[in-house]
């Protein structure tokens, strides 16, 4: 079984699915909690410096008529600062808006990708569900409602929608991210990579167009933020982590790139080897061009947010490649 395959069977088999409200197909399901749709998809493996990499998938529709009014990147930028393992994507030319996740996998790494994906497909298609109808009124928009082809529109939720809940019981505690940092620091360090601890948290800069800190007198570098204080106001404690680009533009343009991005990421058409658990938007402090990501206390396992801080190392020299071209 290809490693692909092999994630979405897990994924499959964690939620409970039903076979009357999903539809199988070779590399990907379609799936009915309640009234929106969610797909889950492998794509085909691309090798990278010698490892076979498979990028997992999920969308859930969401809204659509979407009027194209020049507020709509602004309002999805503002929402993605709290973004939860998702990214809401805005697709103008289609209008409909869209929640997504994705993370990459290869032989090593199985384990914490399926780990991380099942969470984050289980968060998109519950927290999809609980906002559809106020953000369709915030966007003058409709949700995006269908039902599956045999079986028809679904009348009761599935209890998979109650995952949000789940995570917010877990999530009621001290984050227990706290003793990983020391962990992540001498990770960065390793790297040589500048990093200060806080505390519990760290701040560090990633390369985006070159390596030199700002420090230094750089310009090209990306500040990375994490940090285990301030709970999630949906699903409580965790890591929150920010990675905020050097580059200044206008809060509306800022918006539109932000947009960009995760448009871009949630494609399936850009290989950016990282895992996408959380969505661009633009920073209330400053109106940067910020990724934001949150960790539920829940997904805490051995070496997990090492990882996502290493992927979002990757996502700042991306993000500088894309943008240059």
């Amino acid at each position: 079984m290809r490693l692909g395959e092999q994630i979405l069977d897990e994924v499959f088999r964690a939620m409970q699915i039903d076979a009357e409200w999903s539809i199988r197909e070779p590399n990907r399901f379609t799936w009915w909690g309640h009234r929106l749709a969610q797909r889950v998809v492998a794509d085909d493996p691309v090798t990278d410096d010698g490892f076979s990499i498979t990028r997992v998938r999920a969308e859930t529709d969401f809204l659509k008529d979407v009027p194209a009014t020049p507020d709509v990147t602004e309002k999805v930028a503002l929402l993605n600062a709290m973004a939860t393992m998702n990214a809401l994507v805005w697709e103008p030319e289609r209008r409909t808006i869209s929640l997504a996740c994705a993370v990459y996998a290869h032989a090593e790494t199985v384990r914490f990708a399926a780990h991380l994906l099942k969470g984050a497909v289980a968060i998109q298609a519950a927290d999809a569900h609980l906002k559809v109808d106020g953000l369709a009124e915030l966007f003058h928009a409709q949700p995006n409602s269908s039902h599956h082809p045999r079986s028809g529109p679904r009348r009761e939720p599935d209890d998979m929608l109650n995952a949000i809940a789940m995570f917010a019981r877990s999530g009621q505690g001290i984050s227990p991210y706290g003793p990983d940092v020391d962990g992540i620091v001498r990770m960065v360090q390793a790297n040589r990579i500048l990093v200060t601890e806080t505390r519990l948290g760290m701040t560090a800069e990633f390369g985006f167009t070159d390596e030199t800190p700002a420090v230094l007198g750089g310009r090209g570098t990306s500040l990375f933020n994490l940090e285990a204080m301030t709970p999630h106001p949906q699903v409580g404690s965790g890591a929150l982590m920010t990675l905020s680009l050097p580059s200044s533009w206008p809060r509306a343009e800022a918006a539109e790139i932000a947009s960009k991005l995760n448009r871009a990421e949630a494609s399936g058409r850009e290989f950016v080897r990282a895992h996408l658990l959380g969505g661009w938007c633009v920073a209330a402090s400053d109106g940067s061009v910020t990724y934001a990501a949150f960790l539920p206390a829940q997904f805490r396992g051995a070496g997990l947010l090492q990882n996502i801080v290493a992927s979002i190392a990757v996502r700042s020299r991306w993000a500088g490649q894309y943008l240059a071209g």
